[in-house]
């Protein structure tokens, strides 16, 4: 599996591709797809790579969260509303983990519980776009999304149950985001950066292994990705 440091430095080496061949495209004067934005729907499909982690409300300074990296699939929808607005419903699939830390004392090092999460997400986003500068143009993202863990080992029922932390299955979350178009001469490429933030209480109540879960008060999660789109 690829670390960390490894995913980061390939998207820097693909964005540094990415905008030599913008920045040769300004200097060539040529526009691509120069009618594209003026359909008024069109498909695509995103490929990404996610962090997922918690944000915890706690009574002691015993539980603690990791962010770990997964990856995102889905296919895009985009309705035009004008120049600069299209309305964007990207269904999605993420898959990752989220990892809670408890302090031990008698090994004087950290517990970790890592919940292996399939995310379905459907989310509904409005695009503001900038105005196009040769074969790029800028925008940001503001939205709302669904979610539900379709894949992970959270349970409504914590009777049946017994792992460290039970979480629901359910969220919902606020979207933000910046991001690019680049214009080639057959599809445009999108490169973005998306921060969601979860509106909910993902904590349902501690299961059997793990007494510290009570000092828990509260689950929010958050996920920041790294998306490409090619539509």
């Amino acid at each position: 599996m690829l670390k960390r440091n490894q995913i980061f430095r390939a998207v820097f080496i693909l964005l540094g591709l990415l905008y030599f061949n913008a920045s040769w495209s300004q200097q060539s004067k040529v526009k691509n797809l120069l009618t594209f934005d003026d359909k008024p729907y069109h498909f695509g499909y995103l490929l990404g790579v996610n962090q997922m982690l918690f944000t915890i409300k706690t009574d002691q300074n015993t539980i603690g969260a990791k962010p770990a990296l997964g990856f995102t699939i889905g296919v895009i929808s985009d309705l035009r509303l004008g120049n600069y607005f299209n309305l964007r419903f990207i269904p999605n699939l993420q898959f990752g983990e989220r990892v809670l830390t408890s302090w031990n004392s008698s090994t004087n090092a950290d517990d970790e519980y890592r919940y292996s999460s399939v995310l379905l997400n459907l989310p509904l986003n409005l695009k503001i776009k900038g105005k196009r500068l040769q074969n790029m143009r800028p925008y940001i993202l503001v939205g709302s999304s669904l979610s539900v863990d379709v894949g992970g080992n959270a349970k409504k029922d914590a009777s049946t149950n017994t792992a460290d932390f039970l979480l629901y299955r359910n969220d919902v979350y606020v979207d933000t985001g910046v991001g690019m178009d680049f214009y080639f001469n057959w599809f445009k490429m999108s490169t973005e950066l998306k921060m969601s933030y979860g509106l909910s209480n993902m904590f349902l109540s501690p299961g059997t292994n793990n007494p510290r879960a009570n000092d828990i008060t509260g689950l929010n999660s958050k996920v920041f990705q790294f998306n490409i789109t090619i539509e």
